[in-house]
């Protein structure tokens, strides 16, 4: 029969590591709450993925109200991890509404890649490149986007971090009124509020498709869970300068598979 001294310490160590196993496993659920994806509910991005094999059907929306007109972007979308690191998405962008971009929609494929894990001194990077081509009416041309990611944790319990996004988007044989180039930066502040809540706030500047001032956003959005596997987010922004969205309105809804 073993001494109790040793029975007592392997008690102690089982049961030790018993409890890190339940802490875990509702750790890895809850950090599904505050992934960020464009549109999902803000234009803010993080530069993490989710679990290999695992996929998702989203669907974002955003209202711009600007001077003279309005912009519905209506933005499903499919998403799948199939490797560590590796997040494929498809998605078939729509816009309605009164303005020059009204009626017209973009078939869309691309991949983001996360370099790194996260460490004491180094944030999370990640690279992504997504391709489009236009749907219905309208002159828009075939265009590339080339985005940069990174994110960094700045707390000890890992429910705040912050995020910078800088995109470069080219177009193949633009019409004579759009850009050749334009670049979309956006810095943000993501903050678990609990573990089905998530607050996001974010900076967006973007060189606009047309021959508009860039545009500069303020946006707020919040994600809620509703149950397993289903993700609600909602929001709202505010543009400065003239040629920005006055206000907007995000929604979105994302469902596990």
């Amino acid at each position: 029969m073993p001494p109790r001294r040793t029975r007592t310490s392997r008690l102690r160590l089982s049961s030790l590591l018993g409890l890190g196993l339940l802490a875990a496993a509702p750790a890895a659920r809850a950090t599904d709450i505050d992934d960020l994806d464009v549109f999902l509910p803000t234009t803010l991005e993080d530069a993490f993925t989710g679990e290999p094999k695992q996929g998702e059907a989203q669907t974002g929306l955003r209202f711009d109200r600007r001077r003279g007109h309005d912009d519905l972007l209506i933005f499903p979308q499919f998403q799948a991890s199939p490797a560590n690191g590796l997040l494929l998405n498809f998605s078939l962008p729509y816009v309605v509404g009164s303005g020059n971009r009204a009626n017209q929609g973009e078939v869309s494929a691309g991949a983001l890649y996360n370099l790194n894990r996260e460490t004491r001194w180094l944030p999370a990077f990640a690279v992504a490149v997504d391709a489009s081509a236009p749907v219905g009416p309208g002159d828009r041309a075939t265009q590339l986007q080339f985005t940069g990611v990174a994110s960094r944790t700045i707390d000890p319990a890992g429910n705040k971090r912050l995020h910078l996004n800088a995109s470069w988007i080219t177009r193949f044989a633009p019409s004579e009124d759009e850009r050749h180039n334009r670049y979309r930066v956006v810095a943000g502040y993501s903050q678990r509020l609990g573990n089905d809540t998530a607050l996001i706030l974010d900076y967006v500047r973007e060189r606009q498709e047309r021959r508009e001032r860039d545009a500069n956003v303020i946006e707020i959005g919040f994600r809620q869970r509703l149950s397993e596997g289903v993700t609600l987010g909602f929001g709202g922004g505010a543009g400065i300068g003239r040629d920005s969205p006055r206000y907007r309105a995000l929604l979105s809804l994302e469902v596990d598979l």
